[in-house]
């Protein structure tokens, strides 16, 4: 069990199943539904810098978000821009996203965030 997952308020139960566990490093959390629902937490692999969303109450607890932290912080201030800043979604946002993170995005979260956004535009 490593610290950073006890620090951002995970129990050793909650993370008991997980191999490699001692791998990641636990930089953020989000919170769904203010409190009332899911906290996943965002976390580096340390063997390959991928970026992950871990989520133990998920049928599967390990959600790829991007190939490095340069990469997640460059897609998510991509997305700030439309979805936090407000400016419209352009019809190409898709190719945008991918764009950042070829590599992984189409095995990413963010590819998933990205249609529903696009069919609610």
């Amino acid at each position: 069990m490593t610290a950073e997952f006890l620090e951002w308020g995970l129990s050793e139960p909650d993370v008991a199943d997980f191999e490699h566990v001692s791998d990641f490093i636990v930089f953020g959390m989000w919170n769904f539904d203010e409190g009332g629902g899911a906290r996943p937490a965002l976390a580096v692999r340390q063997s390959d810098g991928k970026v992950f969303d871990v989520d133990v109450e998920a049928d599967e607890p390990f959600s790829l978000l991007n190939s490095s932290l340069e990469a997640f912080i460059d897609t998510f201030c991509l997305l700030d821009k439309y979805l936090g800043q407000g400016q419209p979604i352009p019809a190409d946002l898709h190719s945008l996203v991918r764009n950042v993170d070829p590599t992984v995005y189409s095995e990413s979260e963010w590819r998933e965030l990205v249609e529903s956004v696009s069919r609610a535009a």
